[in-house]
């Protein structure tokens, strides 16, 4: 019983280091276009719609967060499809907001996360994800 252990923990960190160094899946970003109003860089663009429900959301948005990135233009502000979700009778996308980073001389680019917004993609209605309270919230 003892020799099993060894090989057991050897395989086990051998294979979660695997796994941790694969590359995560990336999905296209939509990068907000501060001097131009309409950003349609989506799939054959047909999310287009989803733009402009976030672009309204980012201009109008009294969160902290957005008020700063909105002043700051060296700031590479965005957004991503990340999952498609389905509660009952609503289909919602949600989509992550936010900016990327790097270290220095650009090296480690990296996407940080603000906050998630939640499209009812039958309705058409945006939703903000409100950390504190676990719950979405219409925006309107």
């Amino acid at each position: 019983m003892k020799n099993r252990f060894p090989f057991f923990f050897v395989f086990a960190a051998a294979t979660l280091i695997l796994v941790s160094c694969t590359e995560p899946q990336k999905q296209s970003m939509q990068p907000l276009n501060r001097e131009v109003p309409n950003v349609g860089n989506s799939a054959a663009g047909q999310l287009d719609w989803c733009d402009d429900l976030i672009e309204d959301y980012v201009a109008r948005s009294t969160d902290e967060l957005l008020v700063l990135e909105r002043k700051d233009t060296s700031v590479h502000f965005g957004w991503y499809l990340d999952r498609v979700e389905i509660t009952g009778d609503k289909k919602f996308m949600i989509f992550h907001l936010g900016h990327e980073v790097s270290d220095e001389g650009n090296t480690n680019v990296r996407f940080v996360t603000n906050g998630w917004l939640y499209i009812d993609s039958l309705a058409r209605k945006l939703y903000v994800y409100d950390f504190a309270t676990d719950t979405i919230v219409a925006f309107d």
